[in-house]
């Protein structure tokens, strides 16, 4: 694994002098280092990482030395002891992963569970400031600096996650790409990923919804309908109430793969049910005295939330 990381650079990140553990800024473990001023960014960027976050899971985040302070001071690093309460990252034994035909590894229900069933809940391995200033090769340095101090294990579930672009000079970058969340932090887009999370496919009909808290940093994702034993667990990775081209558009473009789903297949039927979707909420959004909207047409729209596996996303029409 630390072979698979080495990389020569042209202009490498600015290493600190060697503290002791105890002349490092808490809560990091690791001297951080940092990249001069960038265009966009006039305090650079730099690695921060904690080996001991999360009870050894550790934790490596590239990000600004103002947002660093910032993530120091959220309660996942002030009140560590309330994440094992809440039993994070501990497996909840109601998942498995699997290698599945043409998907990879993905991951199965490991017994029968009901709707608002919380499958998991992680805190990242690595998180990276969303930016545009760095040439390709330097990010990937600072990226594989930080991923190279983080706990062997973390690193190595990290590691193992799949990627599109082969080429090994940009690994860090290419396994991010298909396995990012967006994370925000104190305002600020990050780009998080969650090996275990990442295990889940893609569905454009999920029968999964998750939701990440940045206070805590975690992942946690549930069950929106029943799921039998030996059903796999799907989540969205783009909005499931846009047209079928458009999501197919984004999963080659994003994912490098073309959606099976069910939907997908049978686009024709599915993008007509989101017309009827989009038209009966137009008209329960009309207040005006002459609007058409009824209690029927909000019960109509509920129904074909479910009909089309959208669960998830019943927020809309309940609302």
């Amino acid at each position: 694994s630390t072979e698979s990381l080495s990389v020569d650079v042209a202009h490498p990140i600015i290493s600190s002098p060697q503290p002791s553990l105890f002349d490092l800024p808490w809560p990091w473990t690791h001297p951080p280092s940092c990249t001069p001023p960038l265009p966009s960014i006039p305090t650079g960027l730099c690695v921060y990482v904690n080996g001991n976050f999360a009870d050894g899971r550790g934790i490596a985040i590239v990000t600004t030395p103002g947002l660093g302070r910032h993530v120091a001071s959220l309660p996942a690093f002030r009140s560590q002891e309330k994440m094992k309460e809440g039993k994070v990252n501990v497996h909840s034994g109601r998942w498995r992963t699997e290698e599945m035909e043409e998907k990879g590894i993905g991951s199965l229900a490991s017994q029968d569970l009901e709707p608002d069933t919380q499958i998991l809940t992680y805190t990242p391995a690595f998180v990276a400031y969303l930016e545009h200033s760095l040439p390709t090769l330097e990010r990937e340095t600072i990226w594989r600096t930080a991923l190279l101090q983080l706990p062997q294990e973390t690193r190595d579930s990290f590691l193992a996650l799949s990627y599109v672009h082969q080429d090994e000079r940009v690994r860090a970058q290419a396994i991010v790409q298909a396995n990012t969340f967006q994370l925000n932090i104190d305002g600020v887009n990050h780009l998080a990923v969650f090996p275990e999370t990442s295990r889940l496919n893609h569905d454009c009909a999920p029968n999964a919804q998750y939701v990440i808290d940045p206070e805590w940093l975690s992942h946690t994702v549930r069950t929106t309908r029943r799921v039998g034993e030996g059903e796999e667990l799907g989540i969205a990775y783009t909005s499931p109430m846009e047209k079928a081209e458009v999501r197919q558009e984004k999963m080659r473009e994003g994912f490098g793969f073309v959606c099976q789903c069910a939907r997908c297949v049978d686009s024709s039927r599915s993008d007509l049910v989101l017309d009827t979707i989009h038209s009966l909420e137009a008209h329960l959004n009309d207040w005006t005295p002459s609007s058409l909207a009824s209690p029927a047409m909000a019960d109509q729209l509920i129904e074909l939330y479910e009909q089309e596996g959208l669960q998830g996303f019943l927020d809309v029409p309940y609302g």
